[in-house]
């Protein structure tokens, strides 16, 4: 009897075996296919990247260079505070209605709210180079408050713009309780901020308050018109130069498939070419009725063909 069941018990070793055996062998069967398939497409990517290497390099874009302006993460170095102006005496202007064909959001396919009118021969005038903006006269910074994604667009005339469809976020946050359909046209007046004042804002935003003395605070304070006891209390709406952002930094490549930055450099390499510049920030400041007071709009501009990335930040 026991040699039956030790028998027995072999028997369906070995076909447990066999079946395991198998199984292993269809399972090396599929990774080795797997495998194969993940190299002959990283080959064919490597070959097709090899390609465009020389088309780049027949082009003379493998050594292309970065303009000596545009080498800083931001797109003006002078940082202007942007105010209410009382009169129009820079022609620069906040709300109205759209102003250019094209002003429409692609996703939820009502008009975009137009938030600042910037004048860009009067920023052209005070001593800016005179390639900022391209062959722009005026420079549409546009938002959609009905959706949580950014609002991305290209100037492509004074009279028309041309949205590019972002990718759809299930956030639900927004800037607004309600949603205006535009603001009241005043006009805006940028005033330069002082080269000692954009120092302490600079230490307190990446080092943080402690590091400024009581004097420096004050100075800052009163500046800001604002008693500041923390980084939280810093409310700058601010066109150029080192923003001033609350949720830090982001590194944004040009949305604009068809800008020319992406056949710049070496396809093989992760360069500077195609990266957008910081532009603007409105804070809550601004005189727009915010609904937090952390809100912020943060605009980042692409220094060779103008296109506009715009989002919506808070705390």
């Amino acid at each position: 009897m026991r040699s039956q069941i030790a028998n027995l018990l072999h028997k369906l070793a070995n076909v447990v075996g066999g079946i395991s055996n198998q199984a292993d062998y269809e399972s090396r069967e599929r990774l080795d296919k797997i495998f194969m398939d993940f190299s002959a497409e990283v080959e064919t990517k490597y070959e097709a990247t090899l390609k465009e290497q020389s088309r780049r390099s027949k082009l003379g874009l493998l050594d292309a260079t970065m303009p000596p302006q545009w080498e800083s993460q931001f797109y003006l170095p002078q940082g202007y505070r942007v105010l209410v102006a009382s009169e129009d005496s820079q022609n620069h202007w906040r709300g109205g209605p759209p102003k250019h064909e094209g002003a429409i959001c692609p996703i939820c396919k009502k008009p975009l709210l137009l938030f600042w009118d910037i004048d860009c021969n009067e920023l052209r005038s005070r001593g800016n180079s005179t390639e900022i903006f391209g062959d722009l006269d005026r420079l549409p910074l546009y938002y959609c408050c009905r959706r949580p994604e950014p609002t991305i667009y290209q100037v492509l005339s004074i009279n028309k713009i041309q949205t590019i469809r972002p990718e759809l976020v299930s956030d639900e946050e927004s800037p607004f309780e309600d949603y205006p359909n535009e603001f009241e046209r005043k006009p805006i007046k940028l005033e330069p901020i002082p080269r000692a004042i954009e120092n302490l804002l600079i230490i307190a935003k990446y080092f943080d308050l402690p590091w400024l003395n009581s004097d420096e605070c004050k100075l800052l304070s009163s500046y800001l018109k604002e008693e500041i006891s923390s980084t939280c209390d810093i409310h700058l709406s601010q066109f150029g130069g080192a923003i001033d952002l609350t949720q830090g930094r982001d590194v944004l490549k040009c949305p604009n498939k068809t800008c020319s930055t992406h056949d710049m450099g070496s396809p093989f390499s992760d360069d500077t070419f195609n990266k957008m510049k910081e532009l603007a920030v409105i804070d809550v400041d601004s005189g727009f009725e915010f609904k937090s007071n952390y809100s912020q709009i943060v605009f980042h501009i692409c220094w060779k063909c103008s296109t506009i990335h715009a989002d919506y930040r808070c705390s």
